[in-house]
């Protein structure tokens, strides 16, 4: 029994060691329906039908994909001839004669389980193919074989494990919608039920002039019914026993709905036709019969280019301009673009007029699946930041002043730092640091220096007066002030007699002659100021010194009534000044 596993492990290992994983599996980009199941055979070997490259080897379309597109895809493996089948097809699987005496069975994995390859411990009773496990010619039964993509891997009872060498088959099964109901011919029988290697399902493609799902409408305006360079409208009809219908727009001079557009308004006169007949055909119109009209008949008048494709006239008849996205002698044909596999790592492709989308697999993103799918992509690092991949997660390299998992924080220097800015200065986070919004008069990093002290102390002069730098040192602010003629001390002023003397000449507007005849002879008149004439009254006025009022200047004024002293002092009024 020993000799008889021994020389079963050999021929195992012949068979592993003579996989070239170069087979080219034969199959073709586009399927038709085929109205009986077909039956297929899977031989499950090492020694044929393995294939290694998901695109160029095991679907055939390395024409379409470049080797170096392949080689990002997690799929890049030995397997047998991936199978693509019709809903109702049977499948077989054929042992090989070699593997009988070894003992092995099948189970249906995920994709992932299909990737790694299952342990034996690894897989349940219930995803096992075979009761007895697989010898000679097994049928897998149709429950394994519903609509969509399976996993079959091989599980050994004993010996090694050959899943990573190619005993793993990946089937998908498809649906058809080309029947309205069970009974119904086929696409209407005016087109093929198809599918691409990448559709999910086969779908009718109609033979023109036919469209719908089931090619079951037809566009009464691709015959172009209407003449003389009418508009032809379709009209759908909402009732499935009442045929679509179509009408005519005319253009000026012309009619006939029904007629389309046949009939030019008026009646034969002479030459209405050129060259050709005229008939009256109602009492408001008439027909030309051609060919005998005055213009040779223009091939482009039919309008005979569709998918709003340019007409030219040639001496042969006409030519076509295609718009993009369609081919034909009369441009009839939409380019399905999806013929030349513009999905990439298995992604499902779905026609668009000039266009394809792809539906791509979990693993992989962008237009044409040319992506693959990570961490960073789309990257959740924010403010700039930037995504650095790493196996199962990520970390994000932020900006600076930025900071968390994904820089959404900003970085407190103020805080972090316990940054304080001195005489009322405000700190502001700035990008990569700090900076002190300092109050006006001061400067430096934290506020420290004097910069304008006036700016510090802007009530120590009264207004008009000029405040003056005098610091001795840029940490203690120093001014003095410079006051307007007329005025003295720190916080005071005072009035001097010529000044008054103008200010009270301005007020009084009645005074146009002064002369000092008539204070001469009463030098007693104004005691504490000084005796004007006015001329024009013959009488006299009294210009009273600083701190002094009345008729005479006889009446001091009290200067405490200002309250100049401050901080609680308290003032005491004398001649001219005040004292605290």
């Amino acid at each position: 029994m020993k000799l008889k596993s021994f020389v079963v492990t050999i021929v195992l290992l012949l068979q592993i060691f003579t996989v070239g994983g170069q087979k080219i599996c034969n199959r073709s980009l586009m399927s038709e329906w085929k109205t009986q199941p077909t039956v297929h055979t899977v031989k499950w070997s090492l020694s044929q039908d393995i294939c290694s490259s998901f695109f160029t080897e095991c679907w055939h379309i390395d024409s379409y994909h470049g080797s170096g597109t392949s080689g990002n895809v997690p799929l890049r493996l030995p397997q047998i001839c991936p199978l693509q089948l019709q809903l109702g097809d049977l499948l077989f699987v054929s042992s090989e004669p070699s593997f009988q005496s070894y003992g092995m069975n099948l189970a249906n994995v995920s994709l992932e389980g299909f990737v790694q390859c299952p342990q034996p411990n690894d897989v349940h009773l219930h995803q096992l193919l075979f009761d007895h496990g697989l010898s000679e010619m097994h049928q897998i039964v149709p429950k394994w074989l519903g609509v969509g993509t399976h996993y079959f891997a091989e599980v050994p009872i004993q010996g090694p494990l050959l899943c990573h060498f190619g005993l793993r088959l990946n089937v998908t099964v498809k649906p058809h919608a080309c029947q309205k109901y069970s009974n119904s011919t086929f696409c209407s029988g005016h087109g093929k039920c198809l599918s691409h290697i990448w559709d999910e399902a086969y779908h009718c493609h109609c033979s023109h002039p036919y469209s719908g799902q089931y090619c079951q409408e037809i566009d009464k305006c691709s015959s172009k019914p209407c003449h003389n360079h009418g508009t032809c409208i379709s009209r759908k009809s909402q009732r499935e026993d009442v045929e679509d219908s179509y009408e005519c727009i005319c253009l000026h001079s012309f009619t006939g709905k029904i007629i389309n557009c046949s009939e030019i308004i008026g009646q034969c006169q002479r030459h209405s036709c050129g060259n050709g007949r005229c008939s009256n055909v109602s009492p408001n119109t008439f027909r030309c019969l051609c060919p005998f009209c005055e213009e040779p008949v223009r091939a482009c008048s039919s309008q005979p280019c569709q998918n709003e494709a340019v007409c030219h006239n040639n001496p042969s008849g006409y030519s076509c301009a295609c718009s993009p996205g369609f081919l034909g002698p009369d441009c009839e044909t939409d380019i399905n673009e999806c013929f030349s596999g513009p999905c990439q790592n298995g992604g499902t492709c779905h026609d668009r007029p000039n266009d394809a989308s792809c539906t791509c697999l979990p693993m992989f993103t962008g237009k044409f699946c040319e992506k693959t799918v990570t961490l960073c992509e789309p990257s959740p690092c924010l403010n700039n930041g930037s995504c650095v991949d790493e196996v199962e997660s990520y970390h994000c390299s932020c900006m600076p002043s930025y900071t968390g998992r994904n820089c959404e924080e900003v970085i407190d220097y103020c805080r972090l730092l316990s940054i304080s800015c001195l005489n009322e200065g405000l700190c502001l986070n700035i990008i990569g640091g700090f900076s002190c919004l300092c109050a006006p008069g001061w400067t430096g990093q934290f506020c420290q220096f004097v910069e304008n002290p006036c700016l510090i102390y802007p009530a120590n002069c009264h207004p008009g007066a000029t405040c003056v730098d005098i610091s001795q040192s840029k940490l203690q602010p120093q001014t003095k002030c410079l006051c307007l003629p007329g005025f003295t001390g720190k916080k005071d002023f005072r009035f001097l007699s010529l000044f008054f003397f103008l200010l009270t000449l301005r007020e009084k507007s009645t005074l146009v002659s002064i002369s000092w005849t008539l204070c001469n002879s009463h030098l007693q008149l104004c005691v504490n100021g000084r005796c004007f004439h006015d001329e024009d009254n013959q009488n006299y006025l009294c210009v009273c010194a600083p701190r002094w009022t009345g008729p005479t200047c006889l009446e001091n004024i009290n200067d405490c009534e200002m309250s100049w002293c401050q901080n609680g002092a308290i003032c005491e009024d004398g001649i001219n000044e005040y004292r605290y």
